[in-house]
């Protein structure tokens, strides 16, 4: 067993029970988003399982005995791994894959979900792409073309992101997407501009954004 491995199994002895975040930042002398950070480890490998979240209290039932796992990647570990927006739930959407869904398809798949919260923890992804052509063939899979574009222009107006190459940008342009996003019948009064180029309204305001905006100081 590697030592990382054994320090999450000694980890997952100390938490043994019902935890929130609170109690293992308590337990183990971190900061909460610490604790937030290893508990994302344990389910990893399968010492946790979580109830609530969202506007509820996140209750963590921690084992060392392990539980049984699903087939198949989290779409909000995946999220919590690479951003640093970390989504609490009591929900799950499981990609059946036997190979780990490149950062392309995670974006695309959170922002097609049309859940408000899955899609704003999942914007830092674009920092992430590294095949901008992937990107949109899966965009244009799921008929989100344009919406991703105006997400795009809305993210890098408050976090340095990669440089969407044009022949990308004018594909999406041109492409499909709903006129509402999530089904929100609101115009965006931070995004007006964008919402006009992208011909989608996107439900979103700089209070939204506020998180993304403190890391780009």
């Amino acid at each position: 067993m590697k030592k990382s491995d054994v320090k999450i199994f000694e980890m997952a002895k100390k938490l043994r029970g019902l935890q929130t975040a609170s109690t293992i930042a308590k337990t183990l002398n971190v900061k909460k988003r610490t604790a937030v950070n290893y508990a994302w480890k344990l389910r990893k490998r399968s010492y946790l399982t979580s109830t609530g979240g969202g506007r509820n209290i996140k209750f963590y039932r921690i084992s060392p005995l392990g539980f049984k796992k699903m087939d198949g990647y989290s779409l909000y570990e995946l999220i919590n791994k690479y951003s640093r927006v970390k989504l609490g739930t009591s929900e799950d959407y499981i990609i059946h894959s036997k190979k780990e869904p490149s950062p392309e398809e995670i974006l695309i798949r959170a922002i097609a979900s049309n859940k408000f919260r899955l899609m704003l923890a999942s914007l830092e992804l674009f920092n992430r792409i590294n095949n901008w052509s992937k990107l949109r063939k899966l965009a244009e899979h799921y008929k989100i073309g344009r919406n991703v574009g105006a997400l795009y222009d809305t993210t890098r107006r408050f976090i340095k992101v990669k440089r969407m190459d044009e022949r990308t940008r004018k594909a999406l342009l041109k492409s499909n997407g709903k006129k509402f996003l999530f089904g929100y019948k609101i115009k965006s009064k931070s995004f007006m501009d964008i919402e006009k180029e992208w011909r989608v309204f996107v439900p979103l305001n700089k209070q939204d954004m506020e998180i993304y905006h403190e890391w780009s100081k």
